[in-house]
């Protein structure tokens, strides 16, 4: 196969890959890109592929610039679906202590300095995000001072986007302390200013009536 056609391959893999089935994927390769790859192929570059995506994230550190004096982050967590062996030893919410997922870690680096011309509401400005999302931990080692692996690979997504000379750092989240707690230890508190995910008080009280009564939405 051509260099570029690697190149290529590599290229639409990335963007293709983590979104469907392996089977799913080779159609769409052959549609949009006119490249053959079978399902067997791609499952074995995809590993190689995350790899190098993973040294890329943890090695390539360009100190960058904030686009504006105002930066961005939003973090969440949410549980992946992970095959058996991926679990093992990790405490799940099962009655027999199993779990069937792990969390990922979303941070999410971005501009807002538009605004919607009807309510004024800040919004996010195209082109402008960054996204790192990995299965890691947000604690630190027990008697460590190190900071966890979710702080290391947050601290080195805020380098490449210049967060730390930004003026003001706007946190989005769903208030957990973890996400609270790793925020100022990379930031500090004095520049950091913490807004709760629009959607928590609403999933917490859907109604008025509701919140005035202390109902919570169900799980």
């Amino acid at each position: 196969m051509p260099v570029a056609s690697v190149n290529d391959m590599a290229s639409v893999m990335a963007g293709t890959v983590p979104m469907m089935s392996f089977e799913a994927a080779t159609r769409h390769i052959a549609n949009i890109a006119g490249l053959n790859a079978s399902s067997s192929s791609l499952q074995r570059w995809s590993p190689a592929l995350g790899e190098e995506a993973l040294r890329f994230e943890r090695e390539e550190v360009v100190v960058g610039k904030p686009l504006e004096s105002r930066m961005y982050l939003s973090i969440d967590g949410t549980g992946v679906p992970m095959r058996k062996e991926e679990t093992a030893g990790v405490r799940g919410k099962h009655e027999d202590g199993t779990s069937k997922s792990r969390e990922a870690k979303l941070a999410v680096m971005y501009t807002a300095e538009r605004r919607d011309p009807e309510t004024g509401a800040a919004l996010k400005d195209r082109d402008s995000a960054t996204f790192s999302c990995l299965v890691d931990s947000a604690a630190a080692a027990s008697g460590s001072a190190d900071p966890s692996d979710f702080a290391r690979r947050l601290g080195r997504e805020a380098q490449r986007r210049g967060l730390h000379d930004a003026g003001e750092i706007v946190v989005i989240s769903d208030g957990a302390e973890w996400m609270r707690n790793t925020s100022d230890e990379i930031f500090g508190g004095g520049k950091v200013t913490f807004v709760l995910d629009k959607w928590q008080p609403r999933n917490a009280h859907p109604t008025p009536e509701d919140a005035i009564k202390g109902v919570h939405a169900v799980d």
